[in-house]
């Protein structure tokens, strides 16, 4: 992998269909907030903000357009075959309501597409351009639901979790390349996971972990020939840990290959953190030939004063599991009140394979060699 360009404060969000145009978001204020004992706790949030996203063109790092949002908005993303971004802008702290927005790249038009929906919309995952699906947060637990951008209305379908409606996705939705199917692990035992139809959200297939594993992320690969789901002897790590991954195979979703991972993601077992075992790295992507999986990873270096945090991407070969290429970021100084900085948010490849863009605060794109 060769360093072939880099975007200093903007953090990636995603990529056109055609490859040709970057979304990023920028803040002055990067920290979110996170979990520690004790609680939520909130650092470094302006009560004024001027945060923004941009449009970049790829080939040549040209600024096609911005507008300004509030701190750290959800689900920024292309929508399907078009020039337009969906994203939505957090509940302001003041009081008021979440919105949900389409803007028009071209003109520049903002518009309101879901005004103070009840409970939060995430993990948007679009059909075509005028559909998409999504996971509805609500007090009495989590949701599947529909959004359509003509009207701008939304219906809630069903319960994630047919067994529990009070409990609700591990992850990520993932949605199968054509389309037509939509698959998650279960929060409640994290042994389970669901394959839907994604037009009527009907379960098709109940996948159930293999004998004495628990189940993390899934994600599909371009082809369309497996689902790849995360799983572990272990809920947290503990010495005997063991990491898999497990190909389902899509035609009837049985598992048809385990590959022994542990080596990627070996067990933190430190007193001052709980790793969950059935997670792989910081993030993940396949690319788009089906033939290598990206990895994130975070590497501490403990001084007698300070720790050194970096990022790191690593490139594995999906038949053998074997590692084919790694990359860093920039080795920085760890602060307690920012612990994502050294943390790779997003891995994504460009459509034709030849790039991969890797994105902590700051985005970096390497060239596939």
């Amino acid at each position: 992998m060769r360093l072939v360009a880099e975007y200093k404060h903007d953090i990636l969000c995603d990529i056109s269909s055609d490859g040709r145009l970057v979304l990023f978001y920028r803040s002055s204020y990067p920290t979110r907030s996170y979990r520690i004992y004790g609680g939520w706790v909130k650092a470094n949030q302006p009560e004024v903000y001027d945060d923004e996203l941009r449009v970049v063109d790829l080939r040549d790092g040209r600024e096609v357009s911005r507008i300004r949002v509030e701190f750290f908005p959800e689900n920024e993303q292309f929508i399907p075959g078009t020039r337009q971004v969906f994203y939505g802008e957090p509940k302001p702290r003041s009081g008021g309501r979440r919105q949900y927005r389409v803007w028009d790249v071209v003109s520049g038009q903002t518009r309101i597409c879901l005004d103070a929906p009840e409970g939060n919309f995430s993990s948007v995952r679009f059909l075509n351009h005028q559909h998409a699906l999504g996971v509805v947060s609500q007090q009495e637990g989590e949701s599947l639901g529909r959004l359509i951008l003509e009207g701008c209305t939304r219906q809630i379908i069903a319960a994630a979790d047919p067994s529990d409606s009070k409990k609700g996705v591990r992850g990520q939705l993932a949605l199968s390349p054509d389309r037509c199917h939509l698959a998650y692990t279960l929060d409640s035992t994290l042994k389970e996971a669901l394959v839907r139809d994604a037009a009527t959200l009907k379960v098709i297939k109940r996948i159930e972990s293999p004998s004495g594993l628990f189940l993390g992320d899934a994600i599909y690969t371009p082809d369309g020939k497996f689902l790849l789901v995360v799983a572990s002897n272990t809920i947290f790590d503990k010495p005997e840990t063991k990491r898999y991954l497990l190909f389902y195979d899509t035609t009837n979703y049985e598992v048809v290959r385990r590959l022994d991972v542990t080596s990627w993601s070996q067990p933190d077992v430190r007193d001052d953190r709980a790793v969950s075992s059935n997670v792989v790295g910081t993030a993940m992507a396949v690319s788009p030939d089906s033939r290598m999986l990206a990895v994130a990873y975070t590497s501490e270096e403990r001084g007698v004063f300070s720790t050194i945090e970096q990022a790191h991407v690593v490139l594995y070969d999906l038949a053998s599991g074997s590692e084919l290429a790694r990359a860093s970021h920039p080795a920085i100084r760890q602060r307690r009140d920012d612990p994502f900085a050294a943390r790779v948010n997003r891995i994504a490849f460009t459509p034709d394979g030849k790039y991969m863009l890797t994105s902590t605060y700051d985005t970096r794109v390497w060239r596939i060699e």
